[in-house]
């Protein structure tokens, strides 16, 4: 019975105070790791973030063409629409002089 207790008696705070040691170094290790994540700008180098930053400028140049090209297509397919029932109409109603749509500002 003596052993036991007297093994208790000496392991449980030895695993305690290894413990506290334990979680004192990890403390220390991950404070250092931030600080030194935090001195070189989150692990990127200037060189590397003027790439990201270029690369994000190219794409919103992409952005912007691609909205423009889209925007003169549906401009385009409206008037080719225009069209289309201008002549149906002077087909289905005999008009022999062609119907000129107005152009507004704008839309072409």
């Amino acid at each position: 019975m003596w052993p036991l207790a007297l093994t208790l008696i000496v392991t449980v705070p030895s695993l305690t105070v290894g413990s506290i040691i334990h979680a004192m170094i990890w403390n220390h290790y991950r404070r250092k790791h931030a600080e030194i994540k935090a001195k070189n700008g989150n692990g990127l180098s200037e060189e590397a973030k003027a790439e990201f930053a270029a690369i994000r400028a190219d794409i919103h140049a992409l952005r912007d063409t691609t909205l423009q090209y889209d925007l003169s297509f549906d401009t385009s397919l409206q008037q080719m629409e225009r069209r289309l029932i201008s002549i149906e109409t002077q087909k289905r109603y005999g008009v022999e002089e062609p119907i000129r749509e107005q152009v507004r500002p704008g839309s072409y």
